[in-house]
């Protein structure tokens, strides 16, 4: 088994720093978008890789680029006082709209 980690592309609140760093929920910026479609260029995910991804906006999009082609399952590792941050981030409609994966919703503990 391999275990990859990649950081999640150029954020939002980098933009216009350091004054934007306490933004909540900042998605990737177009320049953090491109660093994804570079990425997809370079790496190699096969049909039962699973994408675990931390409960931020950025992260989530970064996972969602990366998998954009592919039929993977995407697990957003959350703990329970992150649930209502999520939530609020992204519309029930923006997570219903990936069917070709699975989002596992996970609370250790």
């Amino acid at each position: 088994m391999d275990i990859t980690f990649i950081r999640h592309g150029h954020g939002e609140h980098l933009i216009d720093y350091p004054n934007r760093l306490n933004e909540l929920h900042p998605g990737l910026t177009e320049l953090g978008k491109s660093q994804v479609t570079t990425l997809c260029k370079q790496l190699k995910l096969d049909p039962h890789d699973v994408i675990l991804v931390s409960p931020t906006r950025r992260t989530i999009e970064t996972a969602l680029l990366l998998t954009a082609e592919e039929h993977l399952t995407i697990v957003l590792l959350l703990v329970q006082e992150c649930f209502l941050r999520i939530r609020s981030s992204f519309p029930s409609s923006v997570i219903r709209s990936i069917p070709r994966r699975s989002l596992i919703l996970s609370s250790p503990g």
